[in-house]
């Protein structure tokens, strides 16, 4: 934010006229009451422009104490991060120069919480014996055994078949005779049949009043003739019914004013409700409810006016002479925190025996960030030695972005220094007397994957893995205490059938900085 006086913007106006850069706001900065007005940068777009005018007392004052709140938030969170940063560096050291007590180890019973439902889980694997088992014994009879055998002679030179004779030897004696025999193991039936009464149907009707009513009645008259009939007879006694209580009493007339109080809410919500009920009534006369509403509604060509005027207009578009004139667009992600910020891929338009002819050449290729603020020309140029037909911003750390290439390998580039320098240039644009007109500046890749220990076939698509999830070497994810938070992993895939996960700490992985994530070998 910067002040500027009144009087000497008024007065470079009234001699430049329209070619004063401050001759749109001439009216603004008349009516401000004050000697000076704000300007604010507004580096986020939010209100689609690059600069902020505040001309009014309070706006000012807002703006400033704004300004001093976020100042004073950002040192209060410089401190407690420095704090954090101590009290981890604090335990740190702690823990290096803790001492540690060997102390003799103490054995306890093992006690398991599921030990029951472990217990019946395994009995349910195996079938229980609701009963004893059967036991048969088959043997010979003992005058059966030790029988004499009679065997025969025969020559060996003689062959052919050898016919046994029947043995005729009643112990073995296997002859059986058959029978058939039904069993039907069915419960017994029997048919019965009965008549049921049949009841003439009248019409009855009762009447009835409520109990408290009722009681309130009876105990009256029955006082009455109790009074009466003690005079007369004194050989029958009679206890009349207790007479209603005041909370019985109040109950019936609150159950009565509640049913009127209904009834003439009823009554005030039809009367409320009649002349939109009598409208839609005298509505359903006019029209056919039962037609399909939108039957009518399509493109006719005797309607009047032009078809062009149900699509959607172009407002803006970005068109670079020198990176993507004739070239085709193949992915295009927006900046996960800045508003109005989006890149784009450029592939040149071959067929497939073009691509065949020039495959295996170094072609360089470019990815290009845009900002709805700038343009005419692009913010940066992402350099890369093959075509680039996806990329992706890091949604934590967007400075970050990664890439596959149509040779299969992964690009990664930084824009940290790039961004910082785009916005400066873009903040002294208006102190600089001559406008740079060299172009976007051009970011070479920082790093790229090995051709050998890449995919095969070009890269279709990639995505970042979420914050809270990281894969080690062996392909587990990583507990809770290893994440930060951040985004360090990203996923490949292409025609070759395979996902590769890449992670752009690399290099602290190769120096055995992050052994939960893979240990270096060689």
């Amino acid at each position: 934010m910067k002040s500027f006086e009144k009087a000497p913007i008024l007065q470079a106006i009234g001699e430049l006229g329209f070619m004063c850069p401050w001759e749109p706001v001439e009216k603004q900065i008349s009516l401000c009451p004050l000697d000076e007005f704000l300007v604010v940068t507004d580096t986020t777009s939010k209100y689609g422009e690059m600069f902020l005018l505040y001309y009014t007392g309070d706006a000012i004052s807002a703006e400033l104490n704004k300004a001093e709140i976020e100042a004073k938030a950002a040192a209060e969170e410089k401190a407690r991060l420095e704090k954090e940063e101590a009290d981890r560096l604090a335990a740190e050291e702690a823990r290096k120069n803790a001492v540690y007590e060997d102390l003799p180890f103490l054995s306890k019973p093992y006690v398991s919480e599921t030990e029951e439902a472990t217990t019946k889980e395994i009995k349910s694997l195996y079938v229980s014996q609701e009963r004893e088992l059967i036991s048969i014994s088959i043997g010979r009879t003992a005058r059966s055994c030790g029988l004499d055998c009679h065997f025969g002679n025969r020559d060996h030179d003689v062959s052919g078949s050898i016919d046994n004779r029947s043995q005729k030897i009643p112990e073995f004696d296997l002859n059986r005779s058959e029978r058939d025999f039904g069993v039907q193991a069915a419960a017994s039936t029997s048919v019965n049949s009965t008549q049921t009464t049949f009841n003439r149907k009248i019409n009855k009707i009762t009447q009835y009043i409520s109990s408290s009513t009722a009681k309130l009645s009876s105990s009256s008259s029955t006082s009455t003739s109790t009074s009466t009939s003690t005079s007369t007879s004194t050989s029958t006694s009679t206890e009349p019914p207790p007479p209603p209580t005041e909370e019985e009493l109040q109950k019936i007339k609150d159950s009565r004013q509640a049913k009127l109080d209904e009834q003439r809410a009823v009554a005030k919500m039809l009367k409320n409700v009649l002349l939109s009920v009598e409208a839609a009534l005298q509505q359903n006369e006019t029209v056919d409810i039962f037609k399909e509403p939108l039957s009518l509604v399509g493109e006719d060509d005797n309607t009047v006016g032009s078809k062009m005027e149900n699509q959607l207009k172009e407002l803006r578009n970005f068109t670079d002479l020198e990176y993507s004139k004739n070239k085709a667009l193949t992915c295009i992600d927006w900046h996960p925190t800045k508003k109005g910020v989006i890149g784009v891929s450029i592939c040149k338009t071959l067929s497939f025996d073009q691509r065949v002819q020039v495959s295996g050449q170094v072609d360089i290729a470019y990815v290009i960030i845009w900002e709805f603020a700038e343009w005419i020309k692009p913010q940066l140029v992402l350099q890369t030695p093959h075509e680039c037909f996806t990329f992706k911003f890091n949604p934590t750390m967007p400075d970050i972005v990664c890439g596959g290439c149509f040779s299969g390998q992964a690009i990664m580039w930084n824009l940290t220094e790039s961004m910082k320098a785009a916005e400066k240039k873009k903040l002294n644009k208006g102190d600089d007397e001559e406008e740079d007109e060299s172009g976007a500046g051009s970011v070479p890749p920082a790093s790229m994957s090995h051709i050998d220990a890449s995919h095969r076939r070009m890269i279709a698509d990639m995505a970042w893995l979420p914050p809270g999830s990281q894969i080690n070497v062996r392909g587990n994810m990583l507990p809770p205490e290893h994440l930060d938070g951040k985004t360090y992993q990203f996923m490949t895939i292409a025609g070759d059938g395979q996902a590769l996960i890449w992670d752009i700490r690399f290099e602290d992985i190769a120096r055995g900085h992050l052994p939960h994530i893979a240990k270096p070998k060689g």
